[in-house]
This record gives structure tokens, C-alpha cells and sequence, in this order.
């Protein structure tokens, strides 16, 4: 709290002084502004409002950056499949759900290496608007906190969450533009000027029949029961199917 606030007019390695602890593993001055420095970014990586903020940046300022993979050259069929994406960049605002499959695909394939990133500079000072105020002899150590929280804790967890809805949005695009284009070919008369009895065989559930004019239209629909070892039942479908 003493770091936080600022309010002691101690050097830094004064106040270390009193926290050194051998039997903590601290040894040193520098031993222990170097846990005080990985509390503080533990502290700003679990603030849910500076989380929020940058979250939000993400999404509305983050950019989309795509290479080959380690290892890919340039003449391998996996570069060949990825060529469009060995040196690509897009905005997060302006990426189609296409391109974010196509990109998910090229990391699976081990082909792509893709990168979520915001400025950071921003960044940096997102991280610090809530933590570092005024002058202390401490803002050194604090705002470089503040940094390491972000480079080793915020960025790869927000970019994953990012990513993921990036995907799940995608995903739901992709399911919308195949129902849209398989509608019309479900829904096609079936065959060019005929009258068309569809037979889906069943066996407790019965079976069902659907009859389609030549512009595929449904006209009428049923359930029989040819296939059941009951005379009644098999009669009765005959009718039905006639």
C-alpha cells in the first residue's frame, strides 16, 4: 500500500530494506522490489475495470497480423494453400468472418502464425491510468509493472478472449450464409415438370411420404406403416401411397 500510494518519501532500497527475508527466499534489495514490482502486475491484471478497457480497444482499435509459421517455406503446399496471408494485416473492425476461419485454419495447419494486437502505448497507459498518479520516488517501478502486467498477463488473455469471439461470430456467419444458400436448392422442384412422392422409410415411427408438384410445392403428406407384419396396417398403406 506504502508503493501505491506514494505517501512515503523513502528511496526505493530503503523501504526494500525492511522486506528482505532469507528464510522467503528474498536475499536482497533487488529480490524484493522484484516481488513487490510482480504483486503490483498481479494486482493490475486482475482490476476488472483496466481488463474492460482494454478488452474494449481490442475490439474497436486491435489489428489482425498474419505470417507463415516457423518453419514454412515459401514453396511448401501449405504456403501455397496461405499465400494470401504470409504477410496480411486488417483491422479487427474491418475483418470478414471468412478470413477469420480462413486465418483459424492456417494455425491449425500448423501453416500461420496470427497475432491480435493493439498500440502499445495505449495499451501501456491504460494499464497506468488507475495505478500511476503524480510523482513518487516509486513510479519508475510502478509504471514498468504496469507494463510487464499487460505484455505478460493481460495481452495473451484478452487476445485469446478476443480471437474467440471473433471465431464464435464467424462461425455463427458462416452456419447464417449456408442455410441462406442451401434453402433455395432444398426448396427447387426436384425434378423439371413432374409430380414427385418422396418415401422416407421408417420402421416404429412409420413411413413418412411427401408429395411435391413440378415447382416444389408440397401438395400432401403422410405416415404408413407398410413394413410392419400387420395385414391391416399394410393394406391401409397401400391406400395411402395410391
Amino acid at each position: 500500500e506504502t508503493i501505491y500510494n506514494g505517501e512515503s518519501a523513502e528511496s526505493v532500497e530503503e523501504l526494500a530494506k525492511g522486506y528482505i527475508n532469507e528464510d522467503l527466499g528474498v536475499l536482497s534489495i533487488d529480490d524484493a522490489i522484484t516481488g513487490a514490482a510482480d504483486i503490483i502486475a498481479e494486482k493490475i491484471s486482475d482490476d476488472a475495470d483496466i481488463r474492460k478497457a482494454l478488452r474494449r480497444m481490442f475490439i474497436k482499435l486491435g489489428v489482425v497480423y498474419s505470417q507463415y509459421a516457423k518453419g514454412v517455406e515459401a514453396d511448401d503446399e501449405k504456403a501455397l494453400v496461405y499465400e494470401m496471408y504470409k504477410e496480411y494485416s486488417e483491422p479487427v473492425t474491418a475483418l470478414k468472418a471468412h478470413r477469420v476461419l480462413a486465418l483459424n485454419r492456417g494455425e491449425k495447419d500448423d501453416a500461420l502464425k496470427v497475432k491480435l494486437e493493439i498500440d502499445k502505448e495505449l495499451a501501456y497507459n491504460i494499464s497506468k491510468s488507475s495505478i500511476v498518479k503524480g510523482d513518487s520516488p516509486y513510479k519508475e517501478i510502478i509504471s514498468k509493472a504496469c507494463e510487464d502486467a499487460y505484455t505478460r498477463l493481460i495481452e495473451p488473455s484478452i487476445e485469446r478472449e478476443v480471437r474467440n469471439l471473433l471465431t464464435e461470430n464467424a462461425q455463427e456467419k458462416a452456419i447464417k450464409m449456408f442455410e441462406v444458400n442451401l434453402r433455395p436448392l432444398l426448396m427447387q422442384a426436384p425434378l423439371k415438370g413432374k409430380v414427385v412422392l418422396g418415401f422416407d422409410p421408417g420402421l416404429r415411427t412409420g413411413c413418412k411420404l411427401a408429395v411435391v408438384d413440378d415447382t416444389g410445392k408440397v401438395l400432401d403428406k403422410a405416415v404408413c406403416y407398410p413394413t410392419l407384419d400387420d395385414e391391416k396396417k399394410i393394406e391401409n398403406a397401400k391406400v395411402i401411397i395410391k
